[in-house]
């Protein structure tokens, strides 16, 4: 009885230990084009594009990472994206408040108009 304790403990600790890496694993790399400090050095406008491979197309977003801070797709997701790789104009308008010249004719997937205190326009 014992041994097959044993045997289904090791089983369910492998399966989480899979079950966790298989989740934790992103096949995208998050390349960094260009980062934009604000006016009072607080924050800092990342651009850049994931590169999934032949699998997703070209694409280029901007996150908002507070200074100091390593950018991390995952813990400062992108508040603004659109398909293709452009070199997006972004500009700092105060400490407060974002200017991102939109490519024409491209599909927009994201576009917030506030993030983390800091609004944005878009043209």
């Amino acid at each position: 009885m014992r041994r097959y304790f044993w045997i289904g403990f090791v089983f369910v600790a492998a399966t989480a230990v899979m079950a966790y890496v298989l989740f934790r694993f992103d096949p995208c790399d998050a390349i960094i084009e260009r980062v934009v400090p604000s006016p009072g050095n607080g924050k800092v406008l990342t651009v850049f594009h994931r590169d999934c491979g032949a699998t997703v197309d070209f694409n280029t977003q901007v996150s908002l990472v507070p200074s100091g801070r390593k950018f991390s797709f995952d813990d400062y997701p992108p508040f603004f994206g659109v398909s293709g790789k452009y070199p997006l104009s972004v500009t700092w308008m105060s400490e407060s408040r974002i200017r991102i010249v939109v490519p024409a004719l491209e599909k927009i997937y994201r576009k917030a108009k506030q993030v983390d205190g800091v609004s944005i326009t878009y043209r």
